[in-house]
């Protein structure tokens, strides 16, 4: 078995996930987030690094957290419309009213690319499910369609 990382972070993927295996085989197999934190709290842990331990950046980060939260948590339904969010991301820290967002190429593109992530994360998340097979394999023809549209 190799682990890997999707993201690049500053302790390799093979270490990081015997360590996160020690932390639940401690918890009768199951990995608790706030008991990965605590693990790592000292300095000689092996996740130390990974964590952001200065209460005031950590805090201010945590807040951004939230504000995201707030931004997607709104939706917003037209007559005879479907539901859609109200703000979409369109850029690192970005959002936009979505129907603005979609009615701009550049900014529409953003949103079929921030699409085929999400499908295809769906896909790695849940390829080993026989019971998703099926839908899986319909997600497989839009990720070619999308792929053609935002290239």
């Amino acid at each position: 078995m190799v682990y890997k990382q999707k993201i690049r972070m500053p302790v390799d993927a093979e270490t990081t996930a015997r360590e996160l295996h020690r932390i639940a085989a401690s918890n009768g197999g199951v990995l608790d987030p706030q008991d990965v934190v605590e693990a790592s709290r000292d300095e000689g842990a092996v996740l130390h690094s990974l964590f952001e331990w200065d209460d005031t950046i950590a805090a201010e980060k945590y807040r951004v957290v939230q504000a995201k939260f707030i931004i997607r948590n709104i939706t917003v339904e037209e007559v005879g419309e479907p539901e859609i969010r109200a703000f979409s991301s369109v850029g690192n820290r970005e959002y936009v009213q979505t129907r603005t967002a979609l009615s701009q190429a550049d900014m529409r593109k953003v949103i079929l690319q921030n699409a085929l992530a999400d499908i295809q994360a769906f896909q790695a998340k849940y390829r080993s499910l026989t019971q998703v097979a099926g839908l899986i394999a319909e997600m497989e023809k839009t990720v070619e369609q999308l792929k053609l549209e935002v290239s």
